[in-house]
């Protein structure tokens, strides 16, 4: 017996992923045993585009959200959902990037929402600072001057 899902969740919260290149993410539904597939949209396909299979590529430098939804419904009538940030930057910067994060767990602390809206701020107004040799360094000081 198949069921309907009631959650959907992406097995990771944050991709940092280098221009041009593909990787696959996953959700988690449940029940396990749910006949519904989880459907993929990108906040902006200029950014990182997703597959109905969750393949995502990289299109342009920046940040943008990944959203897997499913049918189910809250309880104000939206359809329940989660998202995945994903981070274009030049693929010397991936490592660097992660690197960062896996160091600075004091951005752990604050709330996603909060990073992402950092990290949307400094992306935005200069989307090439992600091929920058001290994009590292510069995020450091922007974030540390806005949170």
């Amino acid at each position: 017996v198949l069921f309907r899902s009631v959650s959907v969740k992406w097995t990771q919260s944050r991709v940092i992923i280098g221009i041009d290149n593909t990787d696959t993410l996953k959700v988690i539904t449940k029940p396990s045993n749910t006949a519904e597939d989880a459907k993929f949209y990108s906040k902006s396909d200029d950014i990182a585009s997703i597959s109905t299979g969750g393949r995502i590529t990289a299109n342009g430098y920046g940040i943008t959200y990944l959203f897997a939804m499913i049918d189910e419904e809250d309880s104000d009538g939206n359809r329940t959902y989660d998202t995945c940030a994903v981070i274009v930057v030049s693929q010397e910067n991936v490592s660097k990037l992660e690197d960062y994060f896996s160091k600075h767990t004091e951005w752990n602390k604050i709330s996603e929402t909060d990073l992402n809206s950092a990290l949307s701020g400094f992306f935005k107004d200069n989307p090439e600072r992600a091929a920058s040799s001290d994009m590292v360094s510069s995020l450091d000081r922007y974030l540390n001057k806005k949170l």
